[in-house]
């Protein structure tokens, strides 16, 4: 009874390391479910990170033109090189300005 709670338990950790990469957790638990947890602990860390392509996607982070490292989409600098960082200005600034220009 204990190896079978054991088992679970550590199939659990195995779905829980899956989703901290951005993977599908229900799979990485069946998997270690089925075959082992340590294999499913295996192909798991084996697997390349996706929750960083998920920020990028969401607009919470983007790289650095200089170093390609992430960094939060906010930032003024960047804090692997410090290198300063342009703020993209919005469309409606944009056009104001242009309209502005127009007028004088």
């Amino acid at each position: 009874m204990e190896i079978i709670l054991f088992w679970l338990i550590l199939s659990c950790l195995v779905g829980y390391y899956a989703k901290t990469k951005g993977r599908d957790s229900v799979k990485a638990f069946i998997l270690a479910i089925f075959i082992s947890p340590l294999i499913g602990f295996i192909v798991v860390a084996l697997l390349e990170n996706k929750s960083d392509d998920l920020q990028l996607k969401s607009g919470d982070l983007k790289k650095c033109p200089a170093c390609a490292e992430l960094i939060k989409s906010d930032a003024l600098k960047c804090k692997h090189c410090g290198e300063s960082q342009a703020q993209d200005k919005s469309v409606d600034e944009l056009q104001l300005l242009i309209k502005n220009l127009k007028n004088k």
